[in-house]
């Protein structure tokens, strides 16, 4: 943390190499997601090398961008309140605008990734990821509410191996939204149907 105050106190430094260097170090992940995600569509890409690290780069940007509107999103909405008008959002449209924005992500990453499937299949797996992602935050807390001592032996360490697990998990629903939407795009659903018809 020593270090990373540092960092943040600096007034000034190679911008543009670090904004280019922090793409480049995301890039392996968007490679991962991408190759996981040809698995589980079936495709062989058949791009060159360059053009495939373009289209990681570019990737990266769209997936950091998006991250950071929704967590911009909840400073906003803090803002919203330190006001002194009433701009507070309603209690309805403070749970629906988080909801909608992270279909939205979920959506406009799964239309990168996965360009051929249909748009109301990818809009069926985005809310299938969004619903029990939000399903995953409150059992994720009640879980550290009763088992407190999760993770103890890691010490201070604790906290980097919660969050860990908590990338890990929502990665996990991430990748089922995907299962959802390649299923629907190779119509393993009506196959599915039509064996359950036939027995």
């Amino acid at each position: 943390l020593k270090e990373v105050g540092t960092l943040a106190h600096r007034k000034s430094g190679a911008g543009i190499l670090n904004f280019l260097i922090l793409f480049w170090a995301v890039t392996p992940l968007v490679a991962s997601t991408r190759s996981i995600f040809n698995g589980i569509f079936r495709v062989t890409p058949h791009r060159s090398f360059w053009i495939t690290k373009v289209f990681d780069f570019l990737t990266a940007m769209v997936f950091i961008t998006g991250i950071s509107a929704v967590a911009g999103m909840g400073v906003f909405l803090r803002f919203l309140k330190t006001l002194p008008l009433d701009l507070t959002p309603p209690a309805g449209l403070k749970f629906l605008l988080p909801f909608a924005t992270t279909t939205a992500l979920v959506l406009l990453m799964y239309a990168v990734f996965s360009p051929r499937a249909k748009a109301l299949h990818m809009l069926a797996g985005a809310l299938t990821t969004t619903v029990l992602w939000f399903l995953l935050r409150p059992a994720f807390s009640l879980f550290l509410t009763y088992h407190h001592g999760y993770g103890v032996t890691f010490g201070s360490f604790k906290s980097i191996f919660i969050i860990v697990i908590w990338i890990y998990y929502s990665q996990a629903v991430f990748l089922f939204g995907a299962e959802v939407v390649a299923a629907l795009h190779r119509h393993e659903s009506v196959l599915i149907k039509h064996l359950m018809d036939g027995k």
